[in-house]
C-alpha cells in the first residue's frame, strides 16, 4: 500500500506481516491443535509467543503506531522470536523505535564539511572498481577500474544515474551475472535507508521510483533484509571476458554519503593480469576522475 505522496505506509506492519506469511507455527515453537484448519503462523501465535495480547499485536501489524512503552528487550525478543536475521533485525529496531541500536550520536552532523572531496580522493586511490554514491544511491562518481574492468561505455553516469534502479535495465544483465540475488539485497538496503532516514526526500523519491518498476515491486513486498547490509557477494562478467566472483562493499560515510567497492575474488584478480597492474589504473583515476559541478 502507497501512501497519497506514493511512499509505501505502515512500514513495520508490511514487514511484521510478510515475515510471518514466510514462517509456520513449529517455526517459533508452537505446536497448534489438532483441530486446526491451515498450517499458517497467525497473529495470535505470535502474540501467545511474546506473552502479549491479540488485540496489541494485531494492532502493531495493522498500522497503530508502536507504544511508547516498547524498549530494547521488547524488540529483541520479537526478532529472535520470528527470527530475524541480522539484518531484519537492524530494520526492525529502526522501524520501532526511530533509531539505530545504539542510538547515533547526535553530535555527528548529516553534512560534515570536507567529506566529499575526501571521499573523491579516496575513490580515486582504490585499483578495484568503486562508485560513489550518495544516501540513496545518486552516482556521484566512479572510478577508472570501474570503467576498464566493468562498466565500458555503460550508460550509468555521475549525477544522473541511481545504482539501484539501474539494476533494474538491460545494461545491467550484460555485466550483474547473478542479477536476482544483486536486485533483492539492495531493494533490502533501500528499506533500511527508508527505516533509518525517513525524512531524507532523495531515499522517499527512490523508494516511489521502485514501485513503478513491477519486478521491483514484488521484491519490496517480500520484505527481505540482508543480513549483512555492509557486504554482499558478486558474479560480474568482466569486459574482457568470462564471470567472476567478488564482494561488494556497501559503506556510509559521515554527510550521508556511500562507497561502493567490488573486492575482486581470485579468478578475477588472475584476469586482471592483462591490464598492466593496478598502478596504471591507479595513476588515469588520479589524472581523470573529476566531480561534475552540478552534482
Amino acid at each position: 500500500m502507497l501512501t497519497t505522496d506514493g511512499i509505501p505506509g505502515n512500514e513495520l506492519g508490511q514487514f511484521l506481516r510478510a515475515t510471518r506469511a514466510r514462517l509456520r507455527p513449529a517455526d517459533i515453537g508452537t505446536t497448534p491443535a489438532a483441530s486446526r484448519r491451515g498450517s499458517a503462523l497467525r497473529q495470535a501465535d505470535v502474540a501467545d509467543a511474546l506473552q502479549a495480547s491479540d488485540r496489541w499485536y494485531n494492532g502493531l501489524e495493522n498500522g497503530a503506531q508502536p507504544p511508547e512503552s516498547w524498549h530494547e528487550k521488547t524488540v529483541r525478543q520479537l526478532g529472535e522470536l520470528l527470527p530475524l536475521t541480522a539484518g531484519e533485525r537492524q530494520y526492525l529496531h529502526l522501524l520501532a523505535t526511530g533509531h539505530e541500536h545504539p542510538p547515533p550520536d547526535p553530535d555527528v552532523a548529516d553534512g560534515t564539511p570536507g567529506m566529499r572531496p575526501l571521499l573523491e580522493r579516496y575513490l580515486a586511490l582504490l585499483g578495484v572498481p568503486a562508485i560513489a554514491c550518495d544516501v540513496a544511491w545518486n552516482v556521484i562518481a566512479w572510478n577508472q577500474p570501474m570503467t576498464d574492468q566493468l562498466a565500458g561505455d555503460a550508460t550509468v553516469r555521475p549525477g544522473q544515474s541511481n545504482v539501484v534502479l539501474w539494476l533494474f535495465t538491460d545494461e545491467a544483465e550484460r555485466i550483474i551475472a547473478d542479477l536476482g540475488h544483486a536486485r533483492e539485497a539492495e531493494i533490502g538496503n533501500v528499506l533500511l535507508a527508508l527505516a533509518r532516514y525517513p525524512g531524507d526526500q532523495r531515499v522517499q523519491r527512490l523508494a516511489r521510483q521502485l514501485q513503478e518498476i513491477p519486478a521491483a515491486r514484488r521484491l519490496w513486498d517480500r520484505q527481505r533484509i540482508p543480513d549483512d547490509p555492509a557486504v554482499s557477494t558478486r558474479q560480474v562478467r568482466l569486459i574482457r571476458g568470462g564471470t567472476h566472483d567478488g564482494h561488494l562493499l556497501n559503506m556510509e560515510f559521515p554527510g550521508r554519503l556511500r562507497l561502493l567497492t567490488l573486492v575482486p575474488g581470485t579468478s578475477w584478480l588472475a584476469a586482471m593480469a592483462g591490464l598492466d597492474g593496478h598502478r596504471r589504473l591507479r595513476q588515469r583515476a588520479l589524472s581523470s576522475l573529476r566531480l561534475p559541478a552540478s552534482a
